[in-house]
């Protein structure tokens, strides 16, 4: 679809630009009246913002909130297409693959046999302490997405859909992880010692599983999945005889490297727990922002010198944007602009947003609005002496999130040398994280 830069290549009819990508809603009578025809006619060019009075007056309200949630880049810039299924709007075929992947899981769970899983239930899965490939190769087997012969036959691949363990049966997720012999037999050798022939799927197996709440037992069972999908692959691709105490193995293995990794993650279990005070001369500026899906999001802003003394704090609402990802970038973009009005030249950016500091840190343009804003962000980075930009814990930006929590009812308001009242703990708090033990 196409991305908004100054809107003059759009045609507000026929061209794909508003998010959602549902039909324009617009009184006809007013949309010929006042002759529109291209988005750049939506835009007030001096402020590089929309004009929100047209956009109110021509547009039904469901349009006029999508419109007003496309950010525009202080720069204009050209119209570009860009492919919003990505952070940075770049197209691969691998992306337009796993679009169309997700179309097809959803026309299969609009199906009455399909189960749809509690988000509890995946939060489990992906929090478990099993090796990444692991919970992938798990979550696949959940959703139906791994390449079984079965499910290639149904497709009209020319492939044998019997299971390349026993050839007894049909190769899909319930026979080759519960229901075949082989994988009996490693259940049941294994440290969890299951009678696997209890469950008629395997997802209902795995809602088992996530009801035991025990953490070990699910990356035990990821694990094992992953084992038993490798060993089904040696069969088809290498040729590999079958072994049971080689599959439990291959378990311990990846359970002992879950363990490995865990110790000597880098520096993220490093960061610190609490707000951190600046170096001297520099205003060290935390920023965060709150979403919500179905109505005007918030930002908030509060800068401290060294001393961990408030030099301002600042709140903004309502914003309409597309995703928490670039209501977290605007909240950037706006804090910069507010750190150059305020005249700090020595200045220290902290985010708690770990999606954004990547983005931030990996300097590669993108075609996405996420990209512009980005983009703005790096041209605003020459009116400061100097400036750095710094990830941090969540409890290291408790000031800034009450901010941005709470925008709405501190909407647009400015504190100089001071914050609101209920934020006063916070701030004492992290200040007295600093003095010494005994001070």
């Amino acid at each position: 679809m196409w991305k908004i830069g100054d809107g003059t290549q759009v045609n507000i009819c026929s061209d794909n630009w508003v998010p959602g990508g549902g039909p324009l809603i617009y009184s006809h009578f007013l949309f010929d009246e006042l002759s529109l025809s291209k988005v750049s006619m939506l835009i007030n060019h001096d402020g590089h913002c929309w004009r929100r009075d047209l956009i109110e007056l021509v547009f039904n309200p469901s349009t006029t909130t999508s419109i007003l949630s496309i950010p525009l880049s202080m720069h204009g810039g050209s119209d570009v297409f860009y492919w919003p299924g990505t952070s940075d709007g770049q197209y691969t075929s691998k992306e337009g693959y796993g679009f169309l992947r997700k179309l097809l899981a959803r026309d299969e769970a609009s199906s009455s046999t399909t189960v749809i899983l509690a988000p509890k239930f995946w939060k489990k899965l992906w929090a478990s302490r099993a090796l990444p490939r692991c919970k992938e190769t798990c979550w696949r087997a959940i959703s139906g997405y791994l390449p079984l012969k079965e499910r290639l036959f149904r497709r009209r691949v020319d492939v044998d859909p019997s299971c390349s363990f026993c050839a007894a049966e049909l190769e899909d997720e319930d026979h080759l992880f519960l229901h075949c012999p082989a994988a009996k037999q490693v259940w049941f050798a294994s440290q969890l010692a299951v009678r696997v022939d209890l469950f008629s799927s395997f997802k209902e197996f795995w809602l088992a599983a996530v009801e035991l709440d025990d953490d070990d037992a699910i990356a035990t069972i990821q694990a094992t999945v992953y084992a038993l999908w490798e060993a089904r692959n040696n069969i088809c691709f290498k040729q590999r005889e079958f072994v049971v105490a080689g599959v439990l193995r291959r378990v311990s293995n990846s359970m002992e490297e879950a363990i490995v990794r865990d110790r000597d993650r880098g520096p993220m279990a490093a960061l610190p727990a609490k707000w951190q005070k600046p170096a001297l001369g520099t205003i060290k500026c935390n920023f965060d922002a709150s979403f919500h899906d179905r109505g005007p999001s918030g930002l908030g802003m509060v800068a401290r010198n060294s001393d961990g003394e408030v030099m301002a704090a600042v709140c903004s609402f309502p914003i309409t944007t597309l995703s928490p990802l670039l209501a977290e970038v605007m909240s950037m973009r706006w804090t910069m602009q507010l750190a150059i009005d305020l005249g700090f030249r020595r200045v220290c950016f902290e985010t708690d947003c770990l999606q954004l500091f990547n983005h931030w840190r990996a300097s590669r343009e993108g075609r996405s609005y996420l990209s512009s804003i980005i983009h703005d962000c790096r041209l605003l980075l020459s009116a400061f002496d100097s400036v750095s930009v710094y990830f941090v814990r969540r409890t290291g930006n408790t000031v800034a999130d009450f901010l941005a929590r709470n925008a709405e009812t501190y909407a647009n308001l400015v504190w100089v040398e001071e914050v609101p009242v209920a934020a006063f703990h916070l701030v004492f708090s992290d200040v007295m994280t600093q003095l010494p033990v005994g001070a």
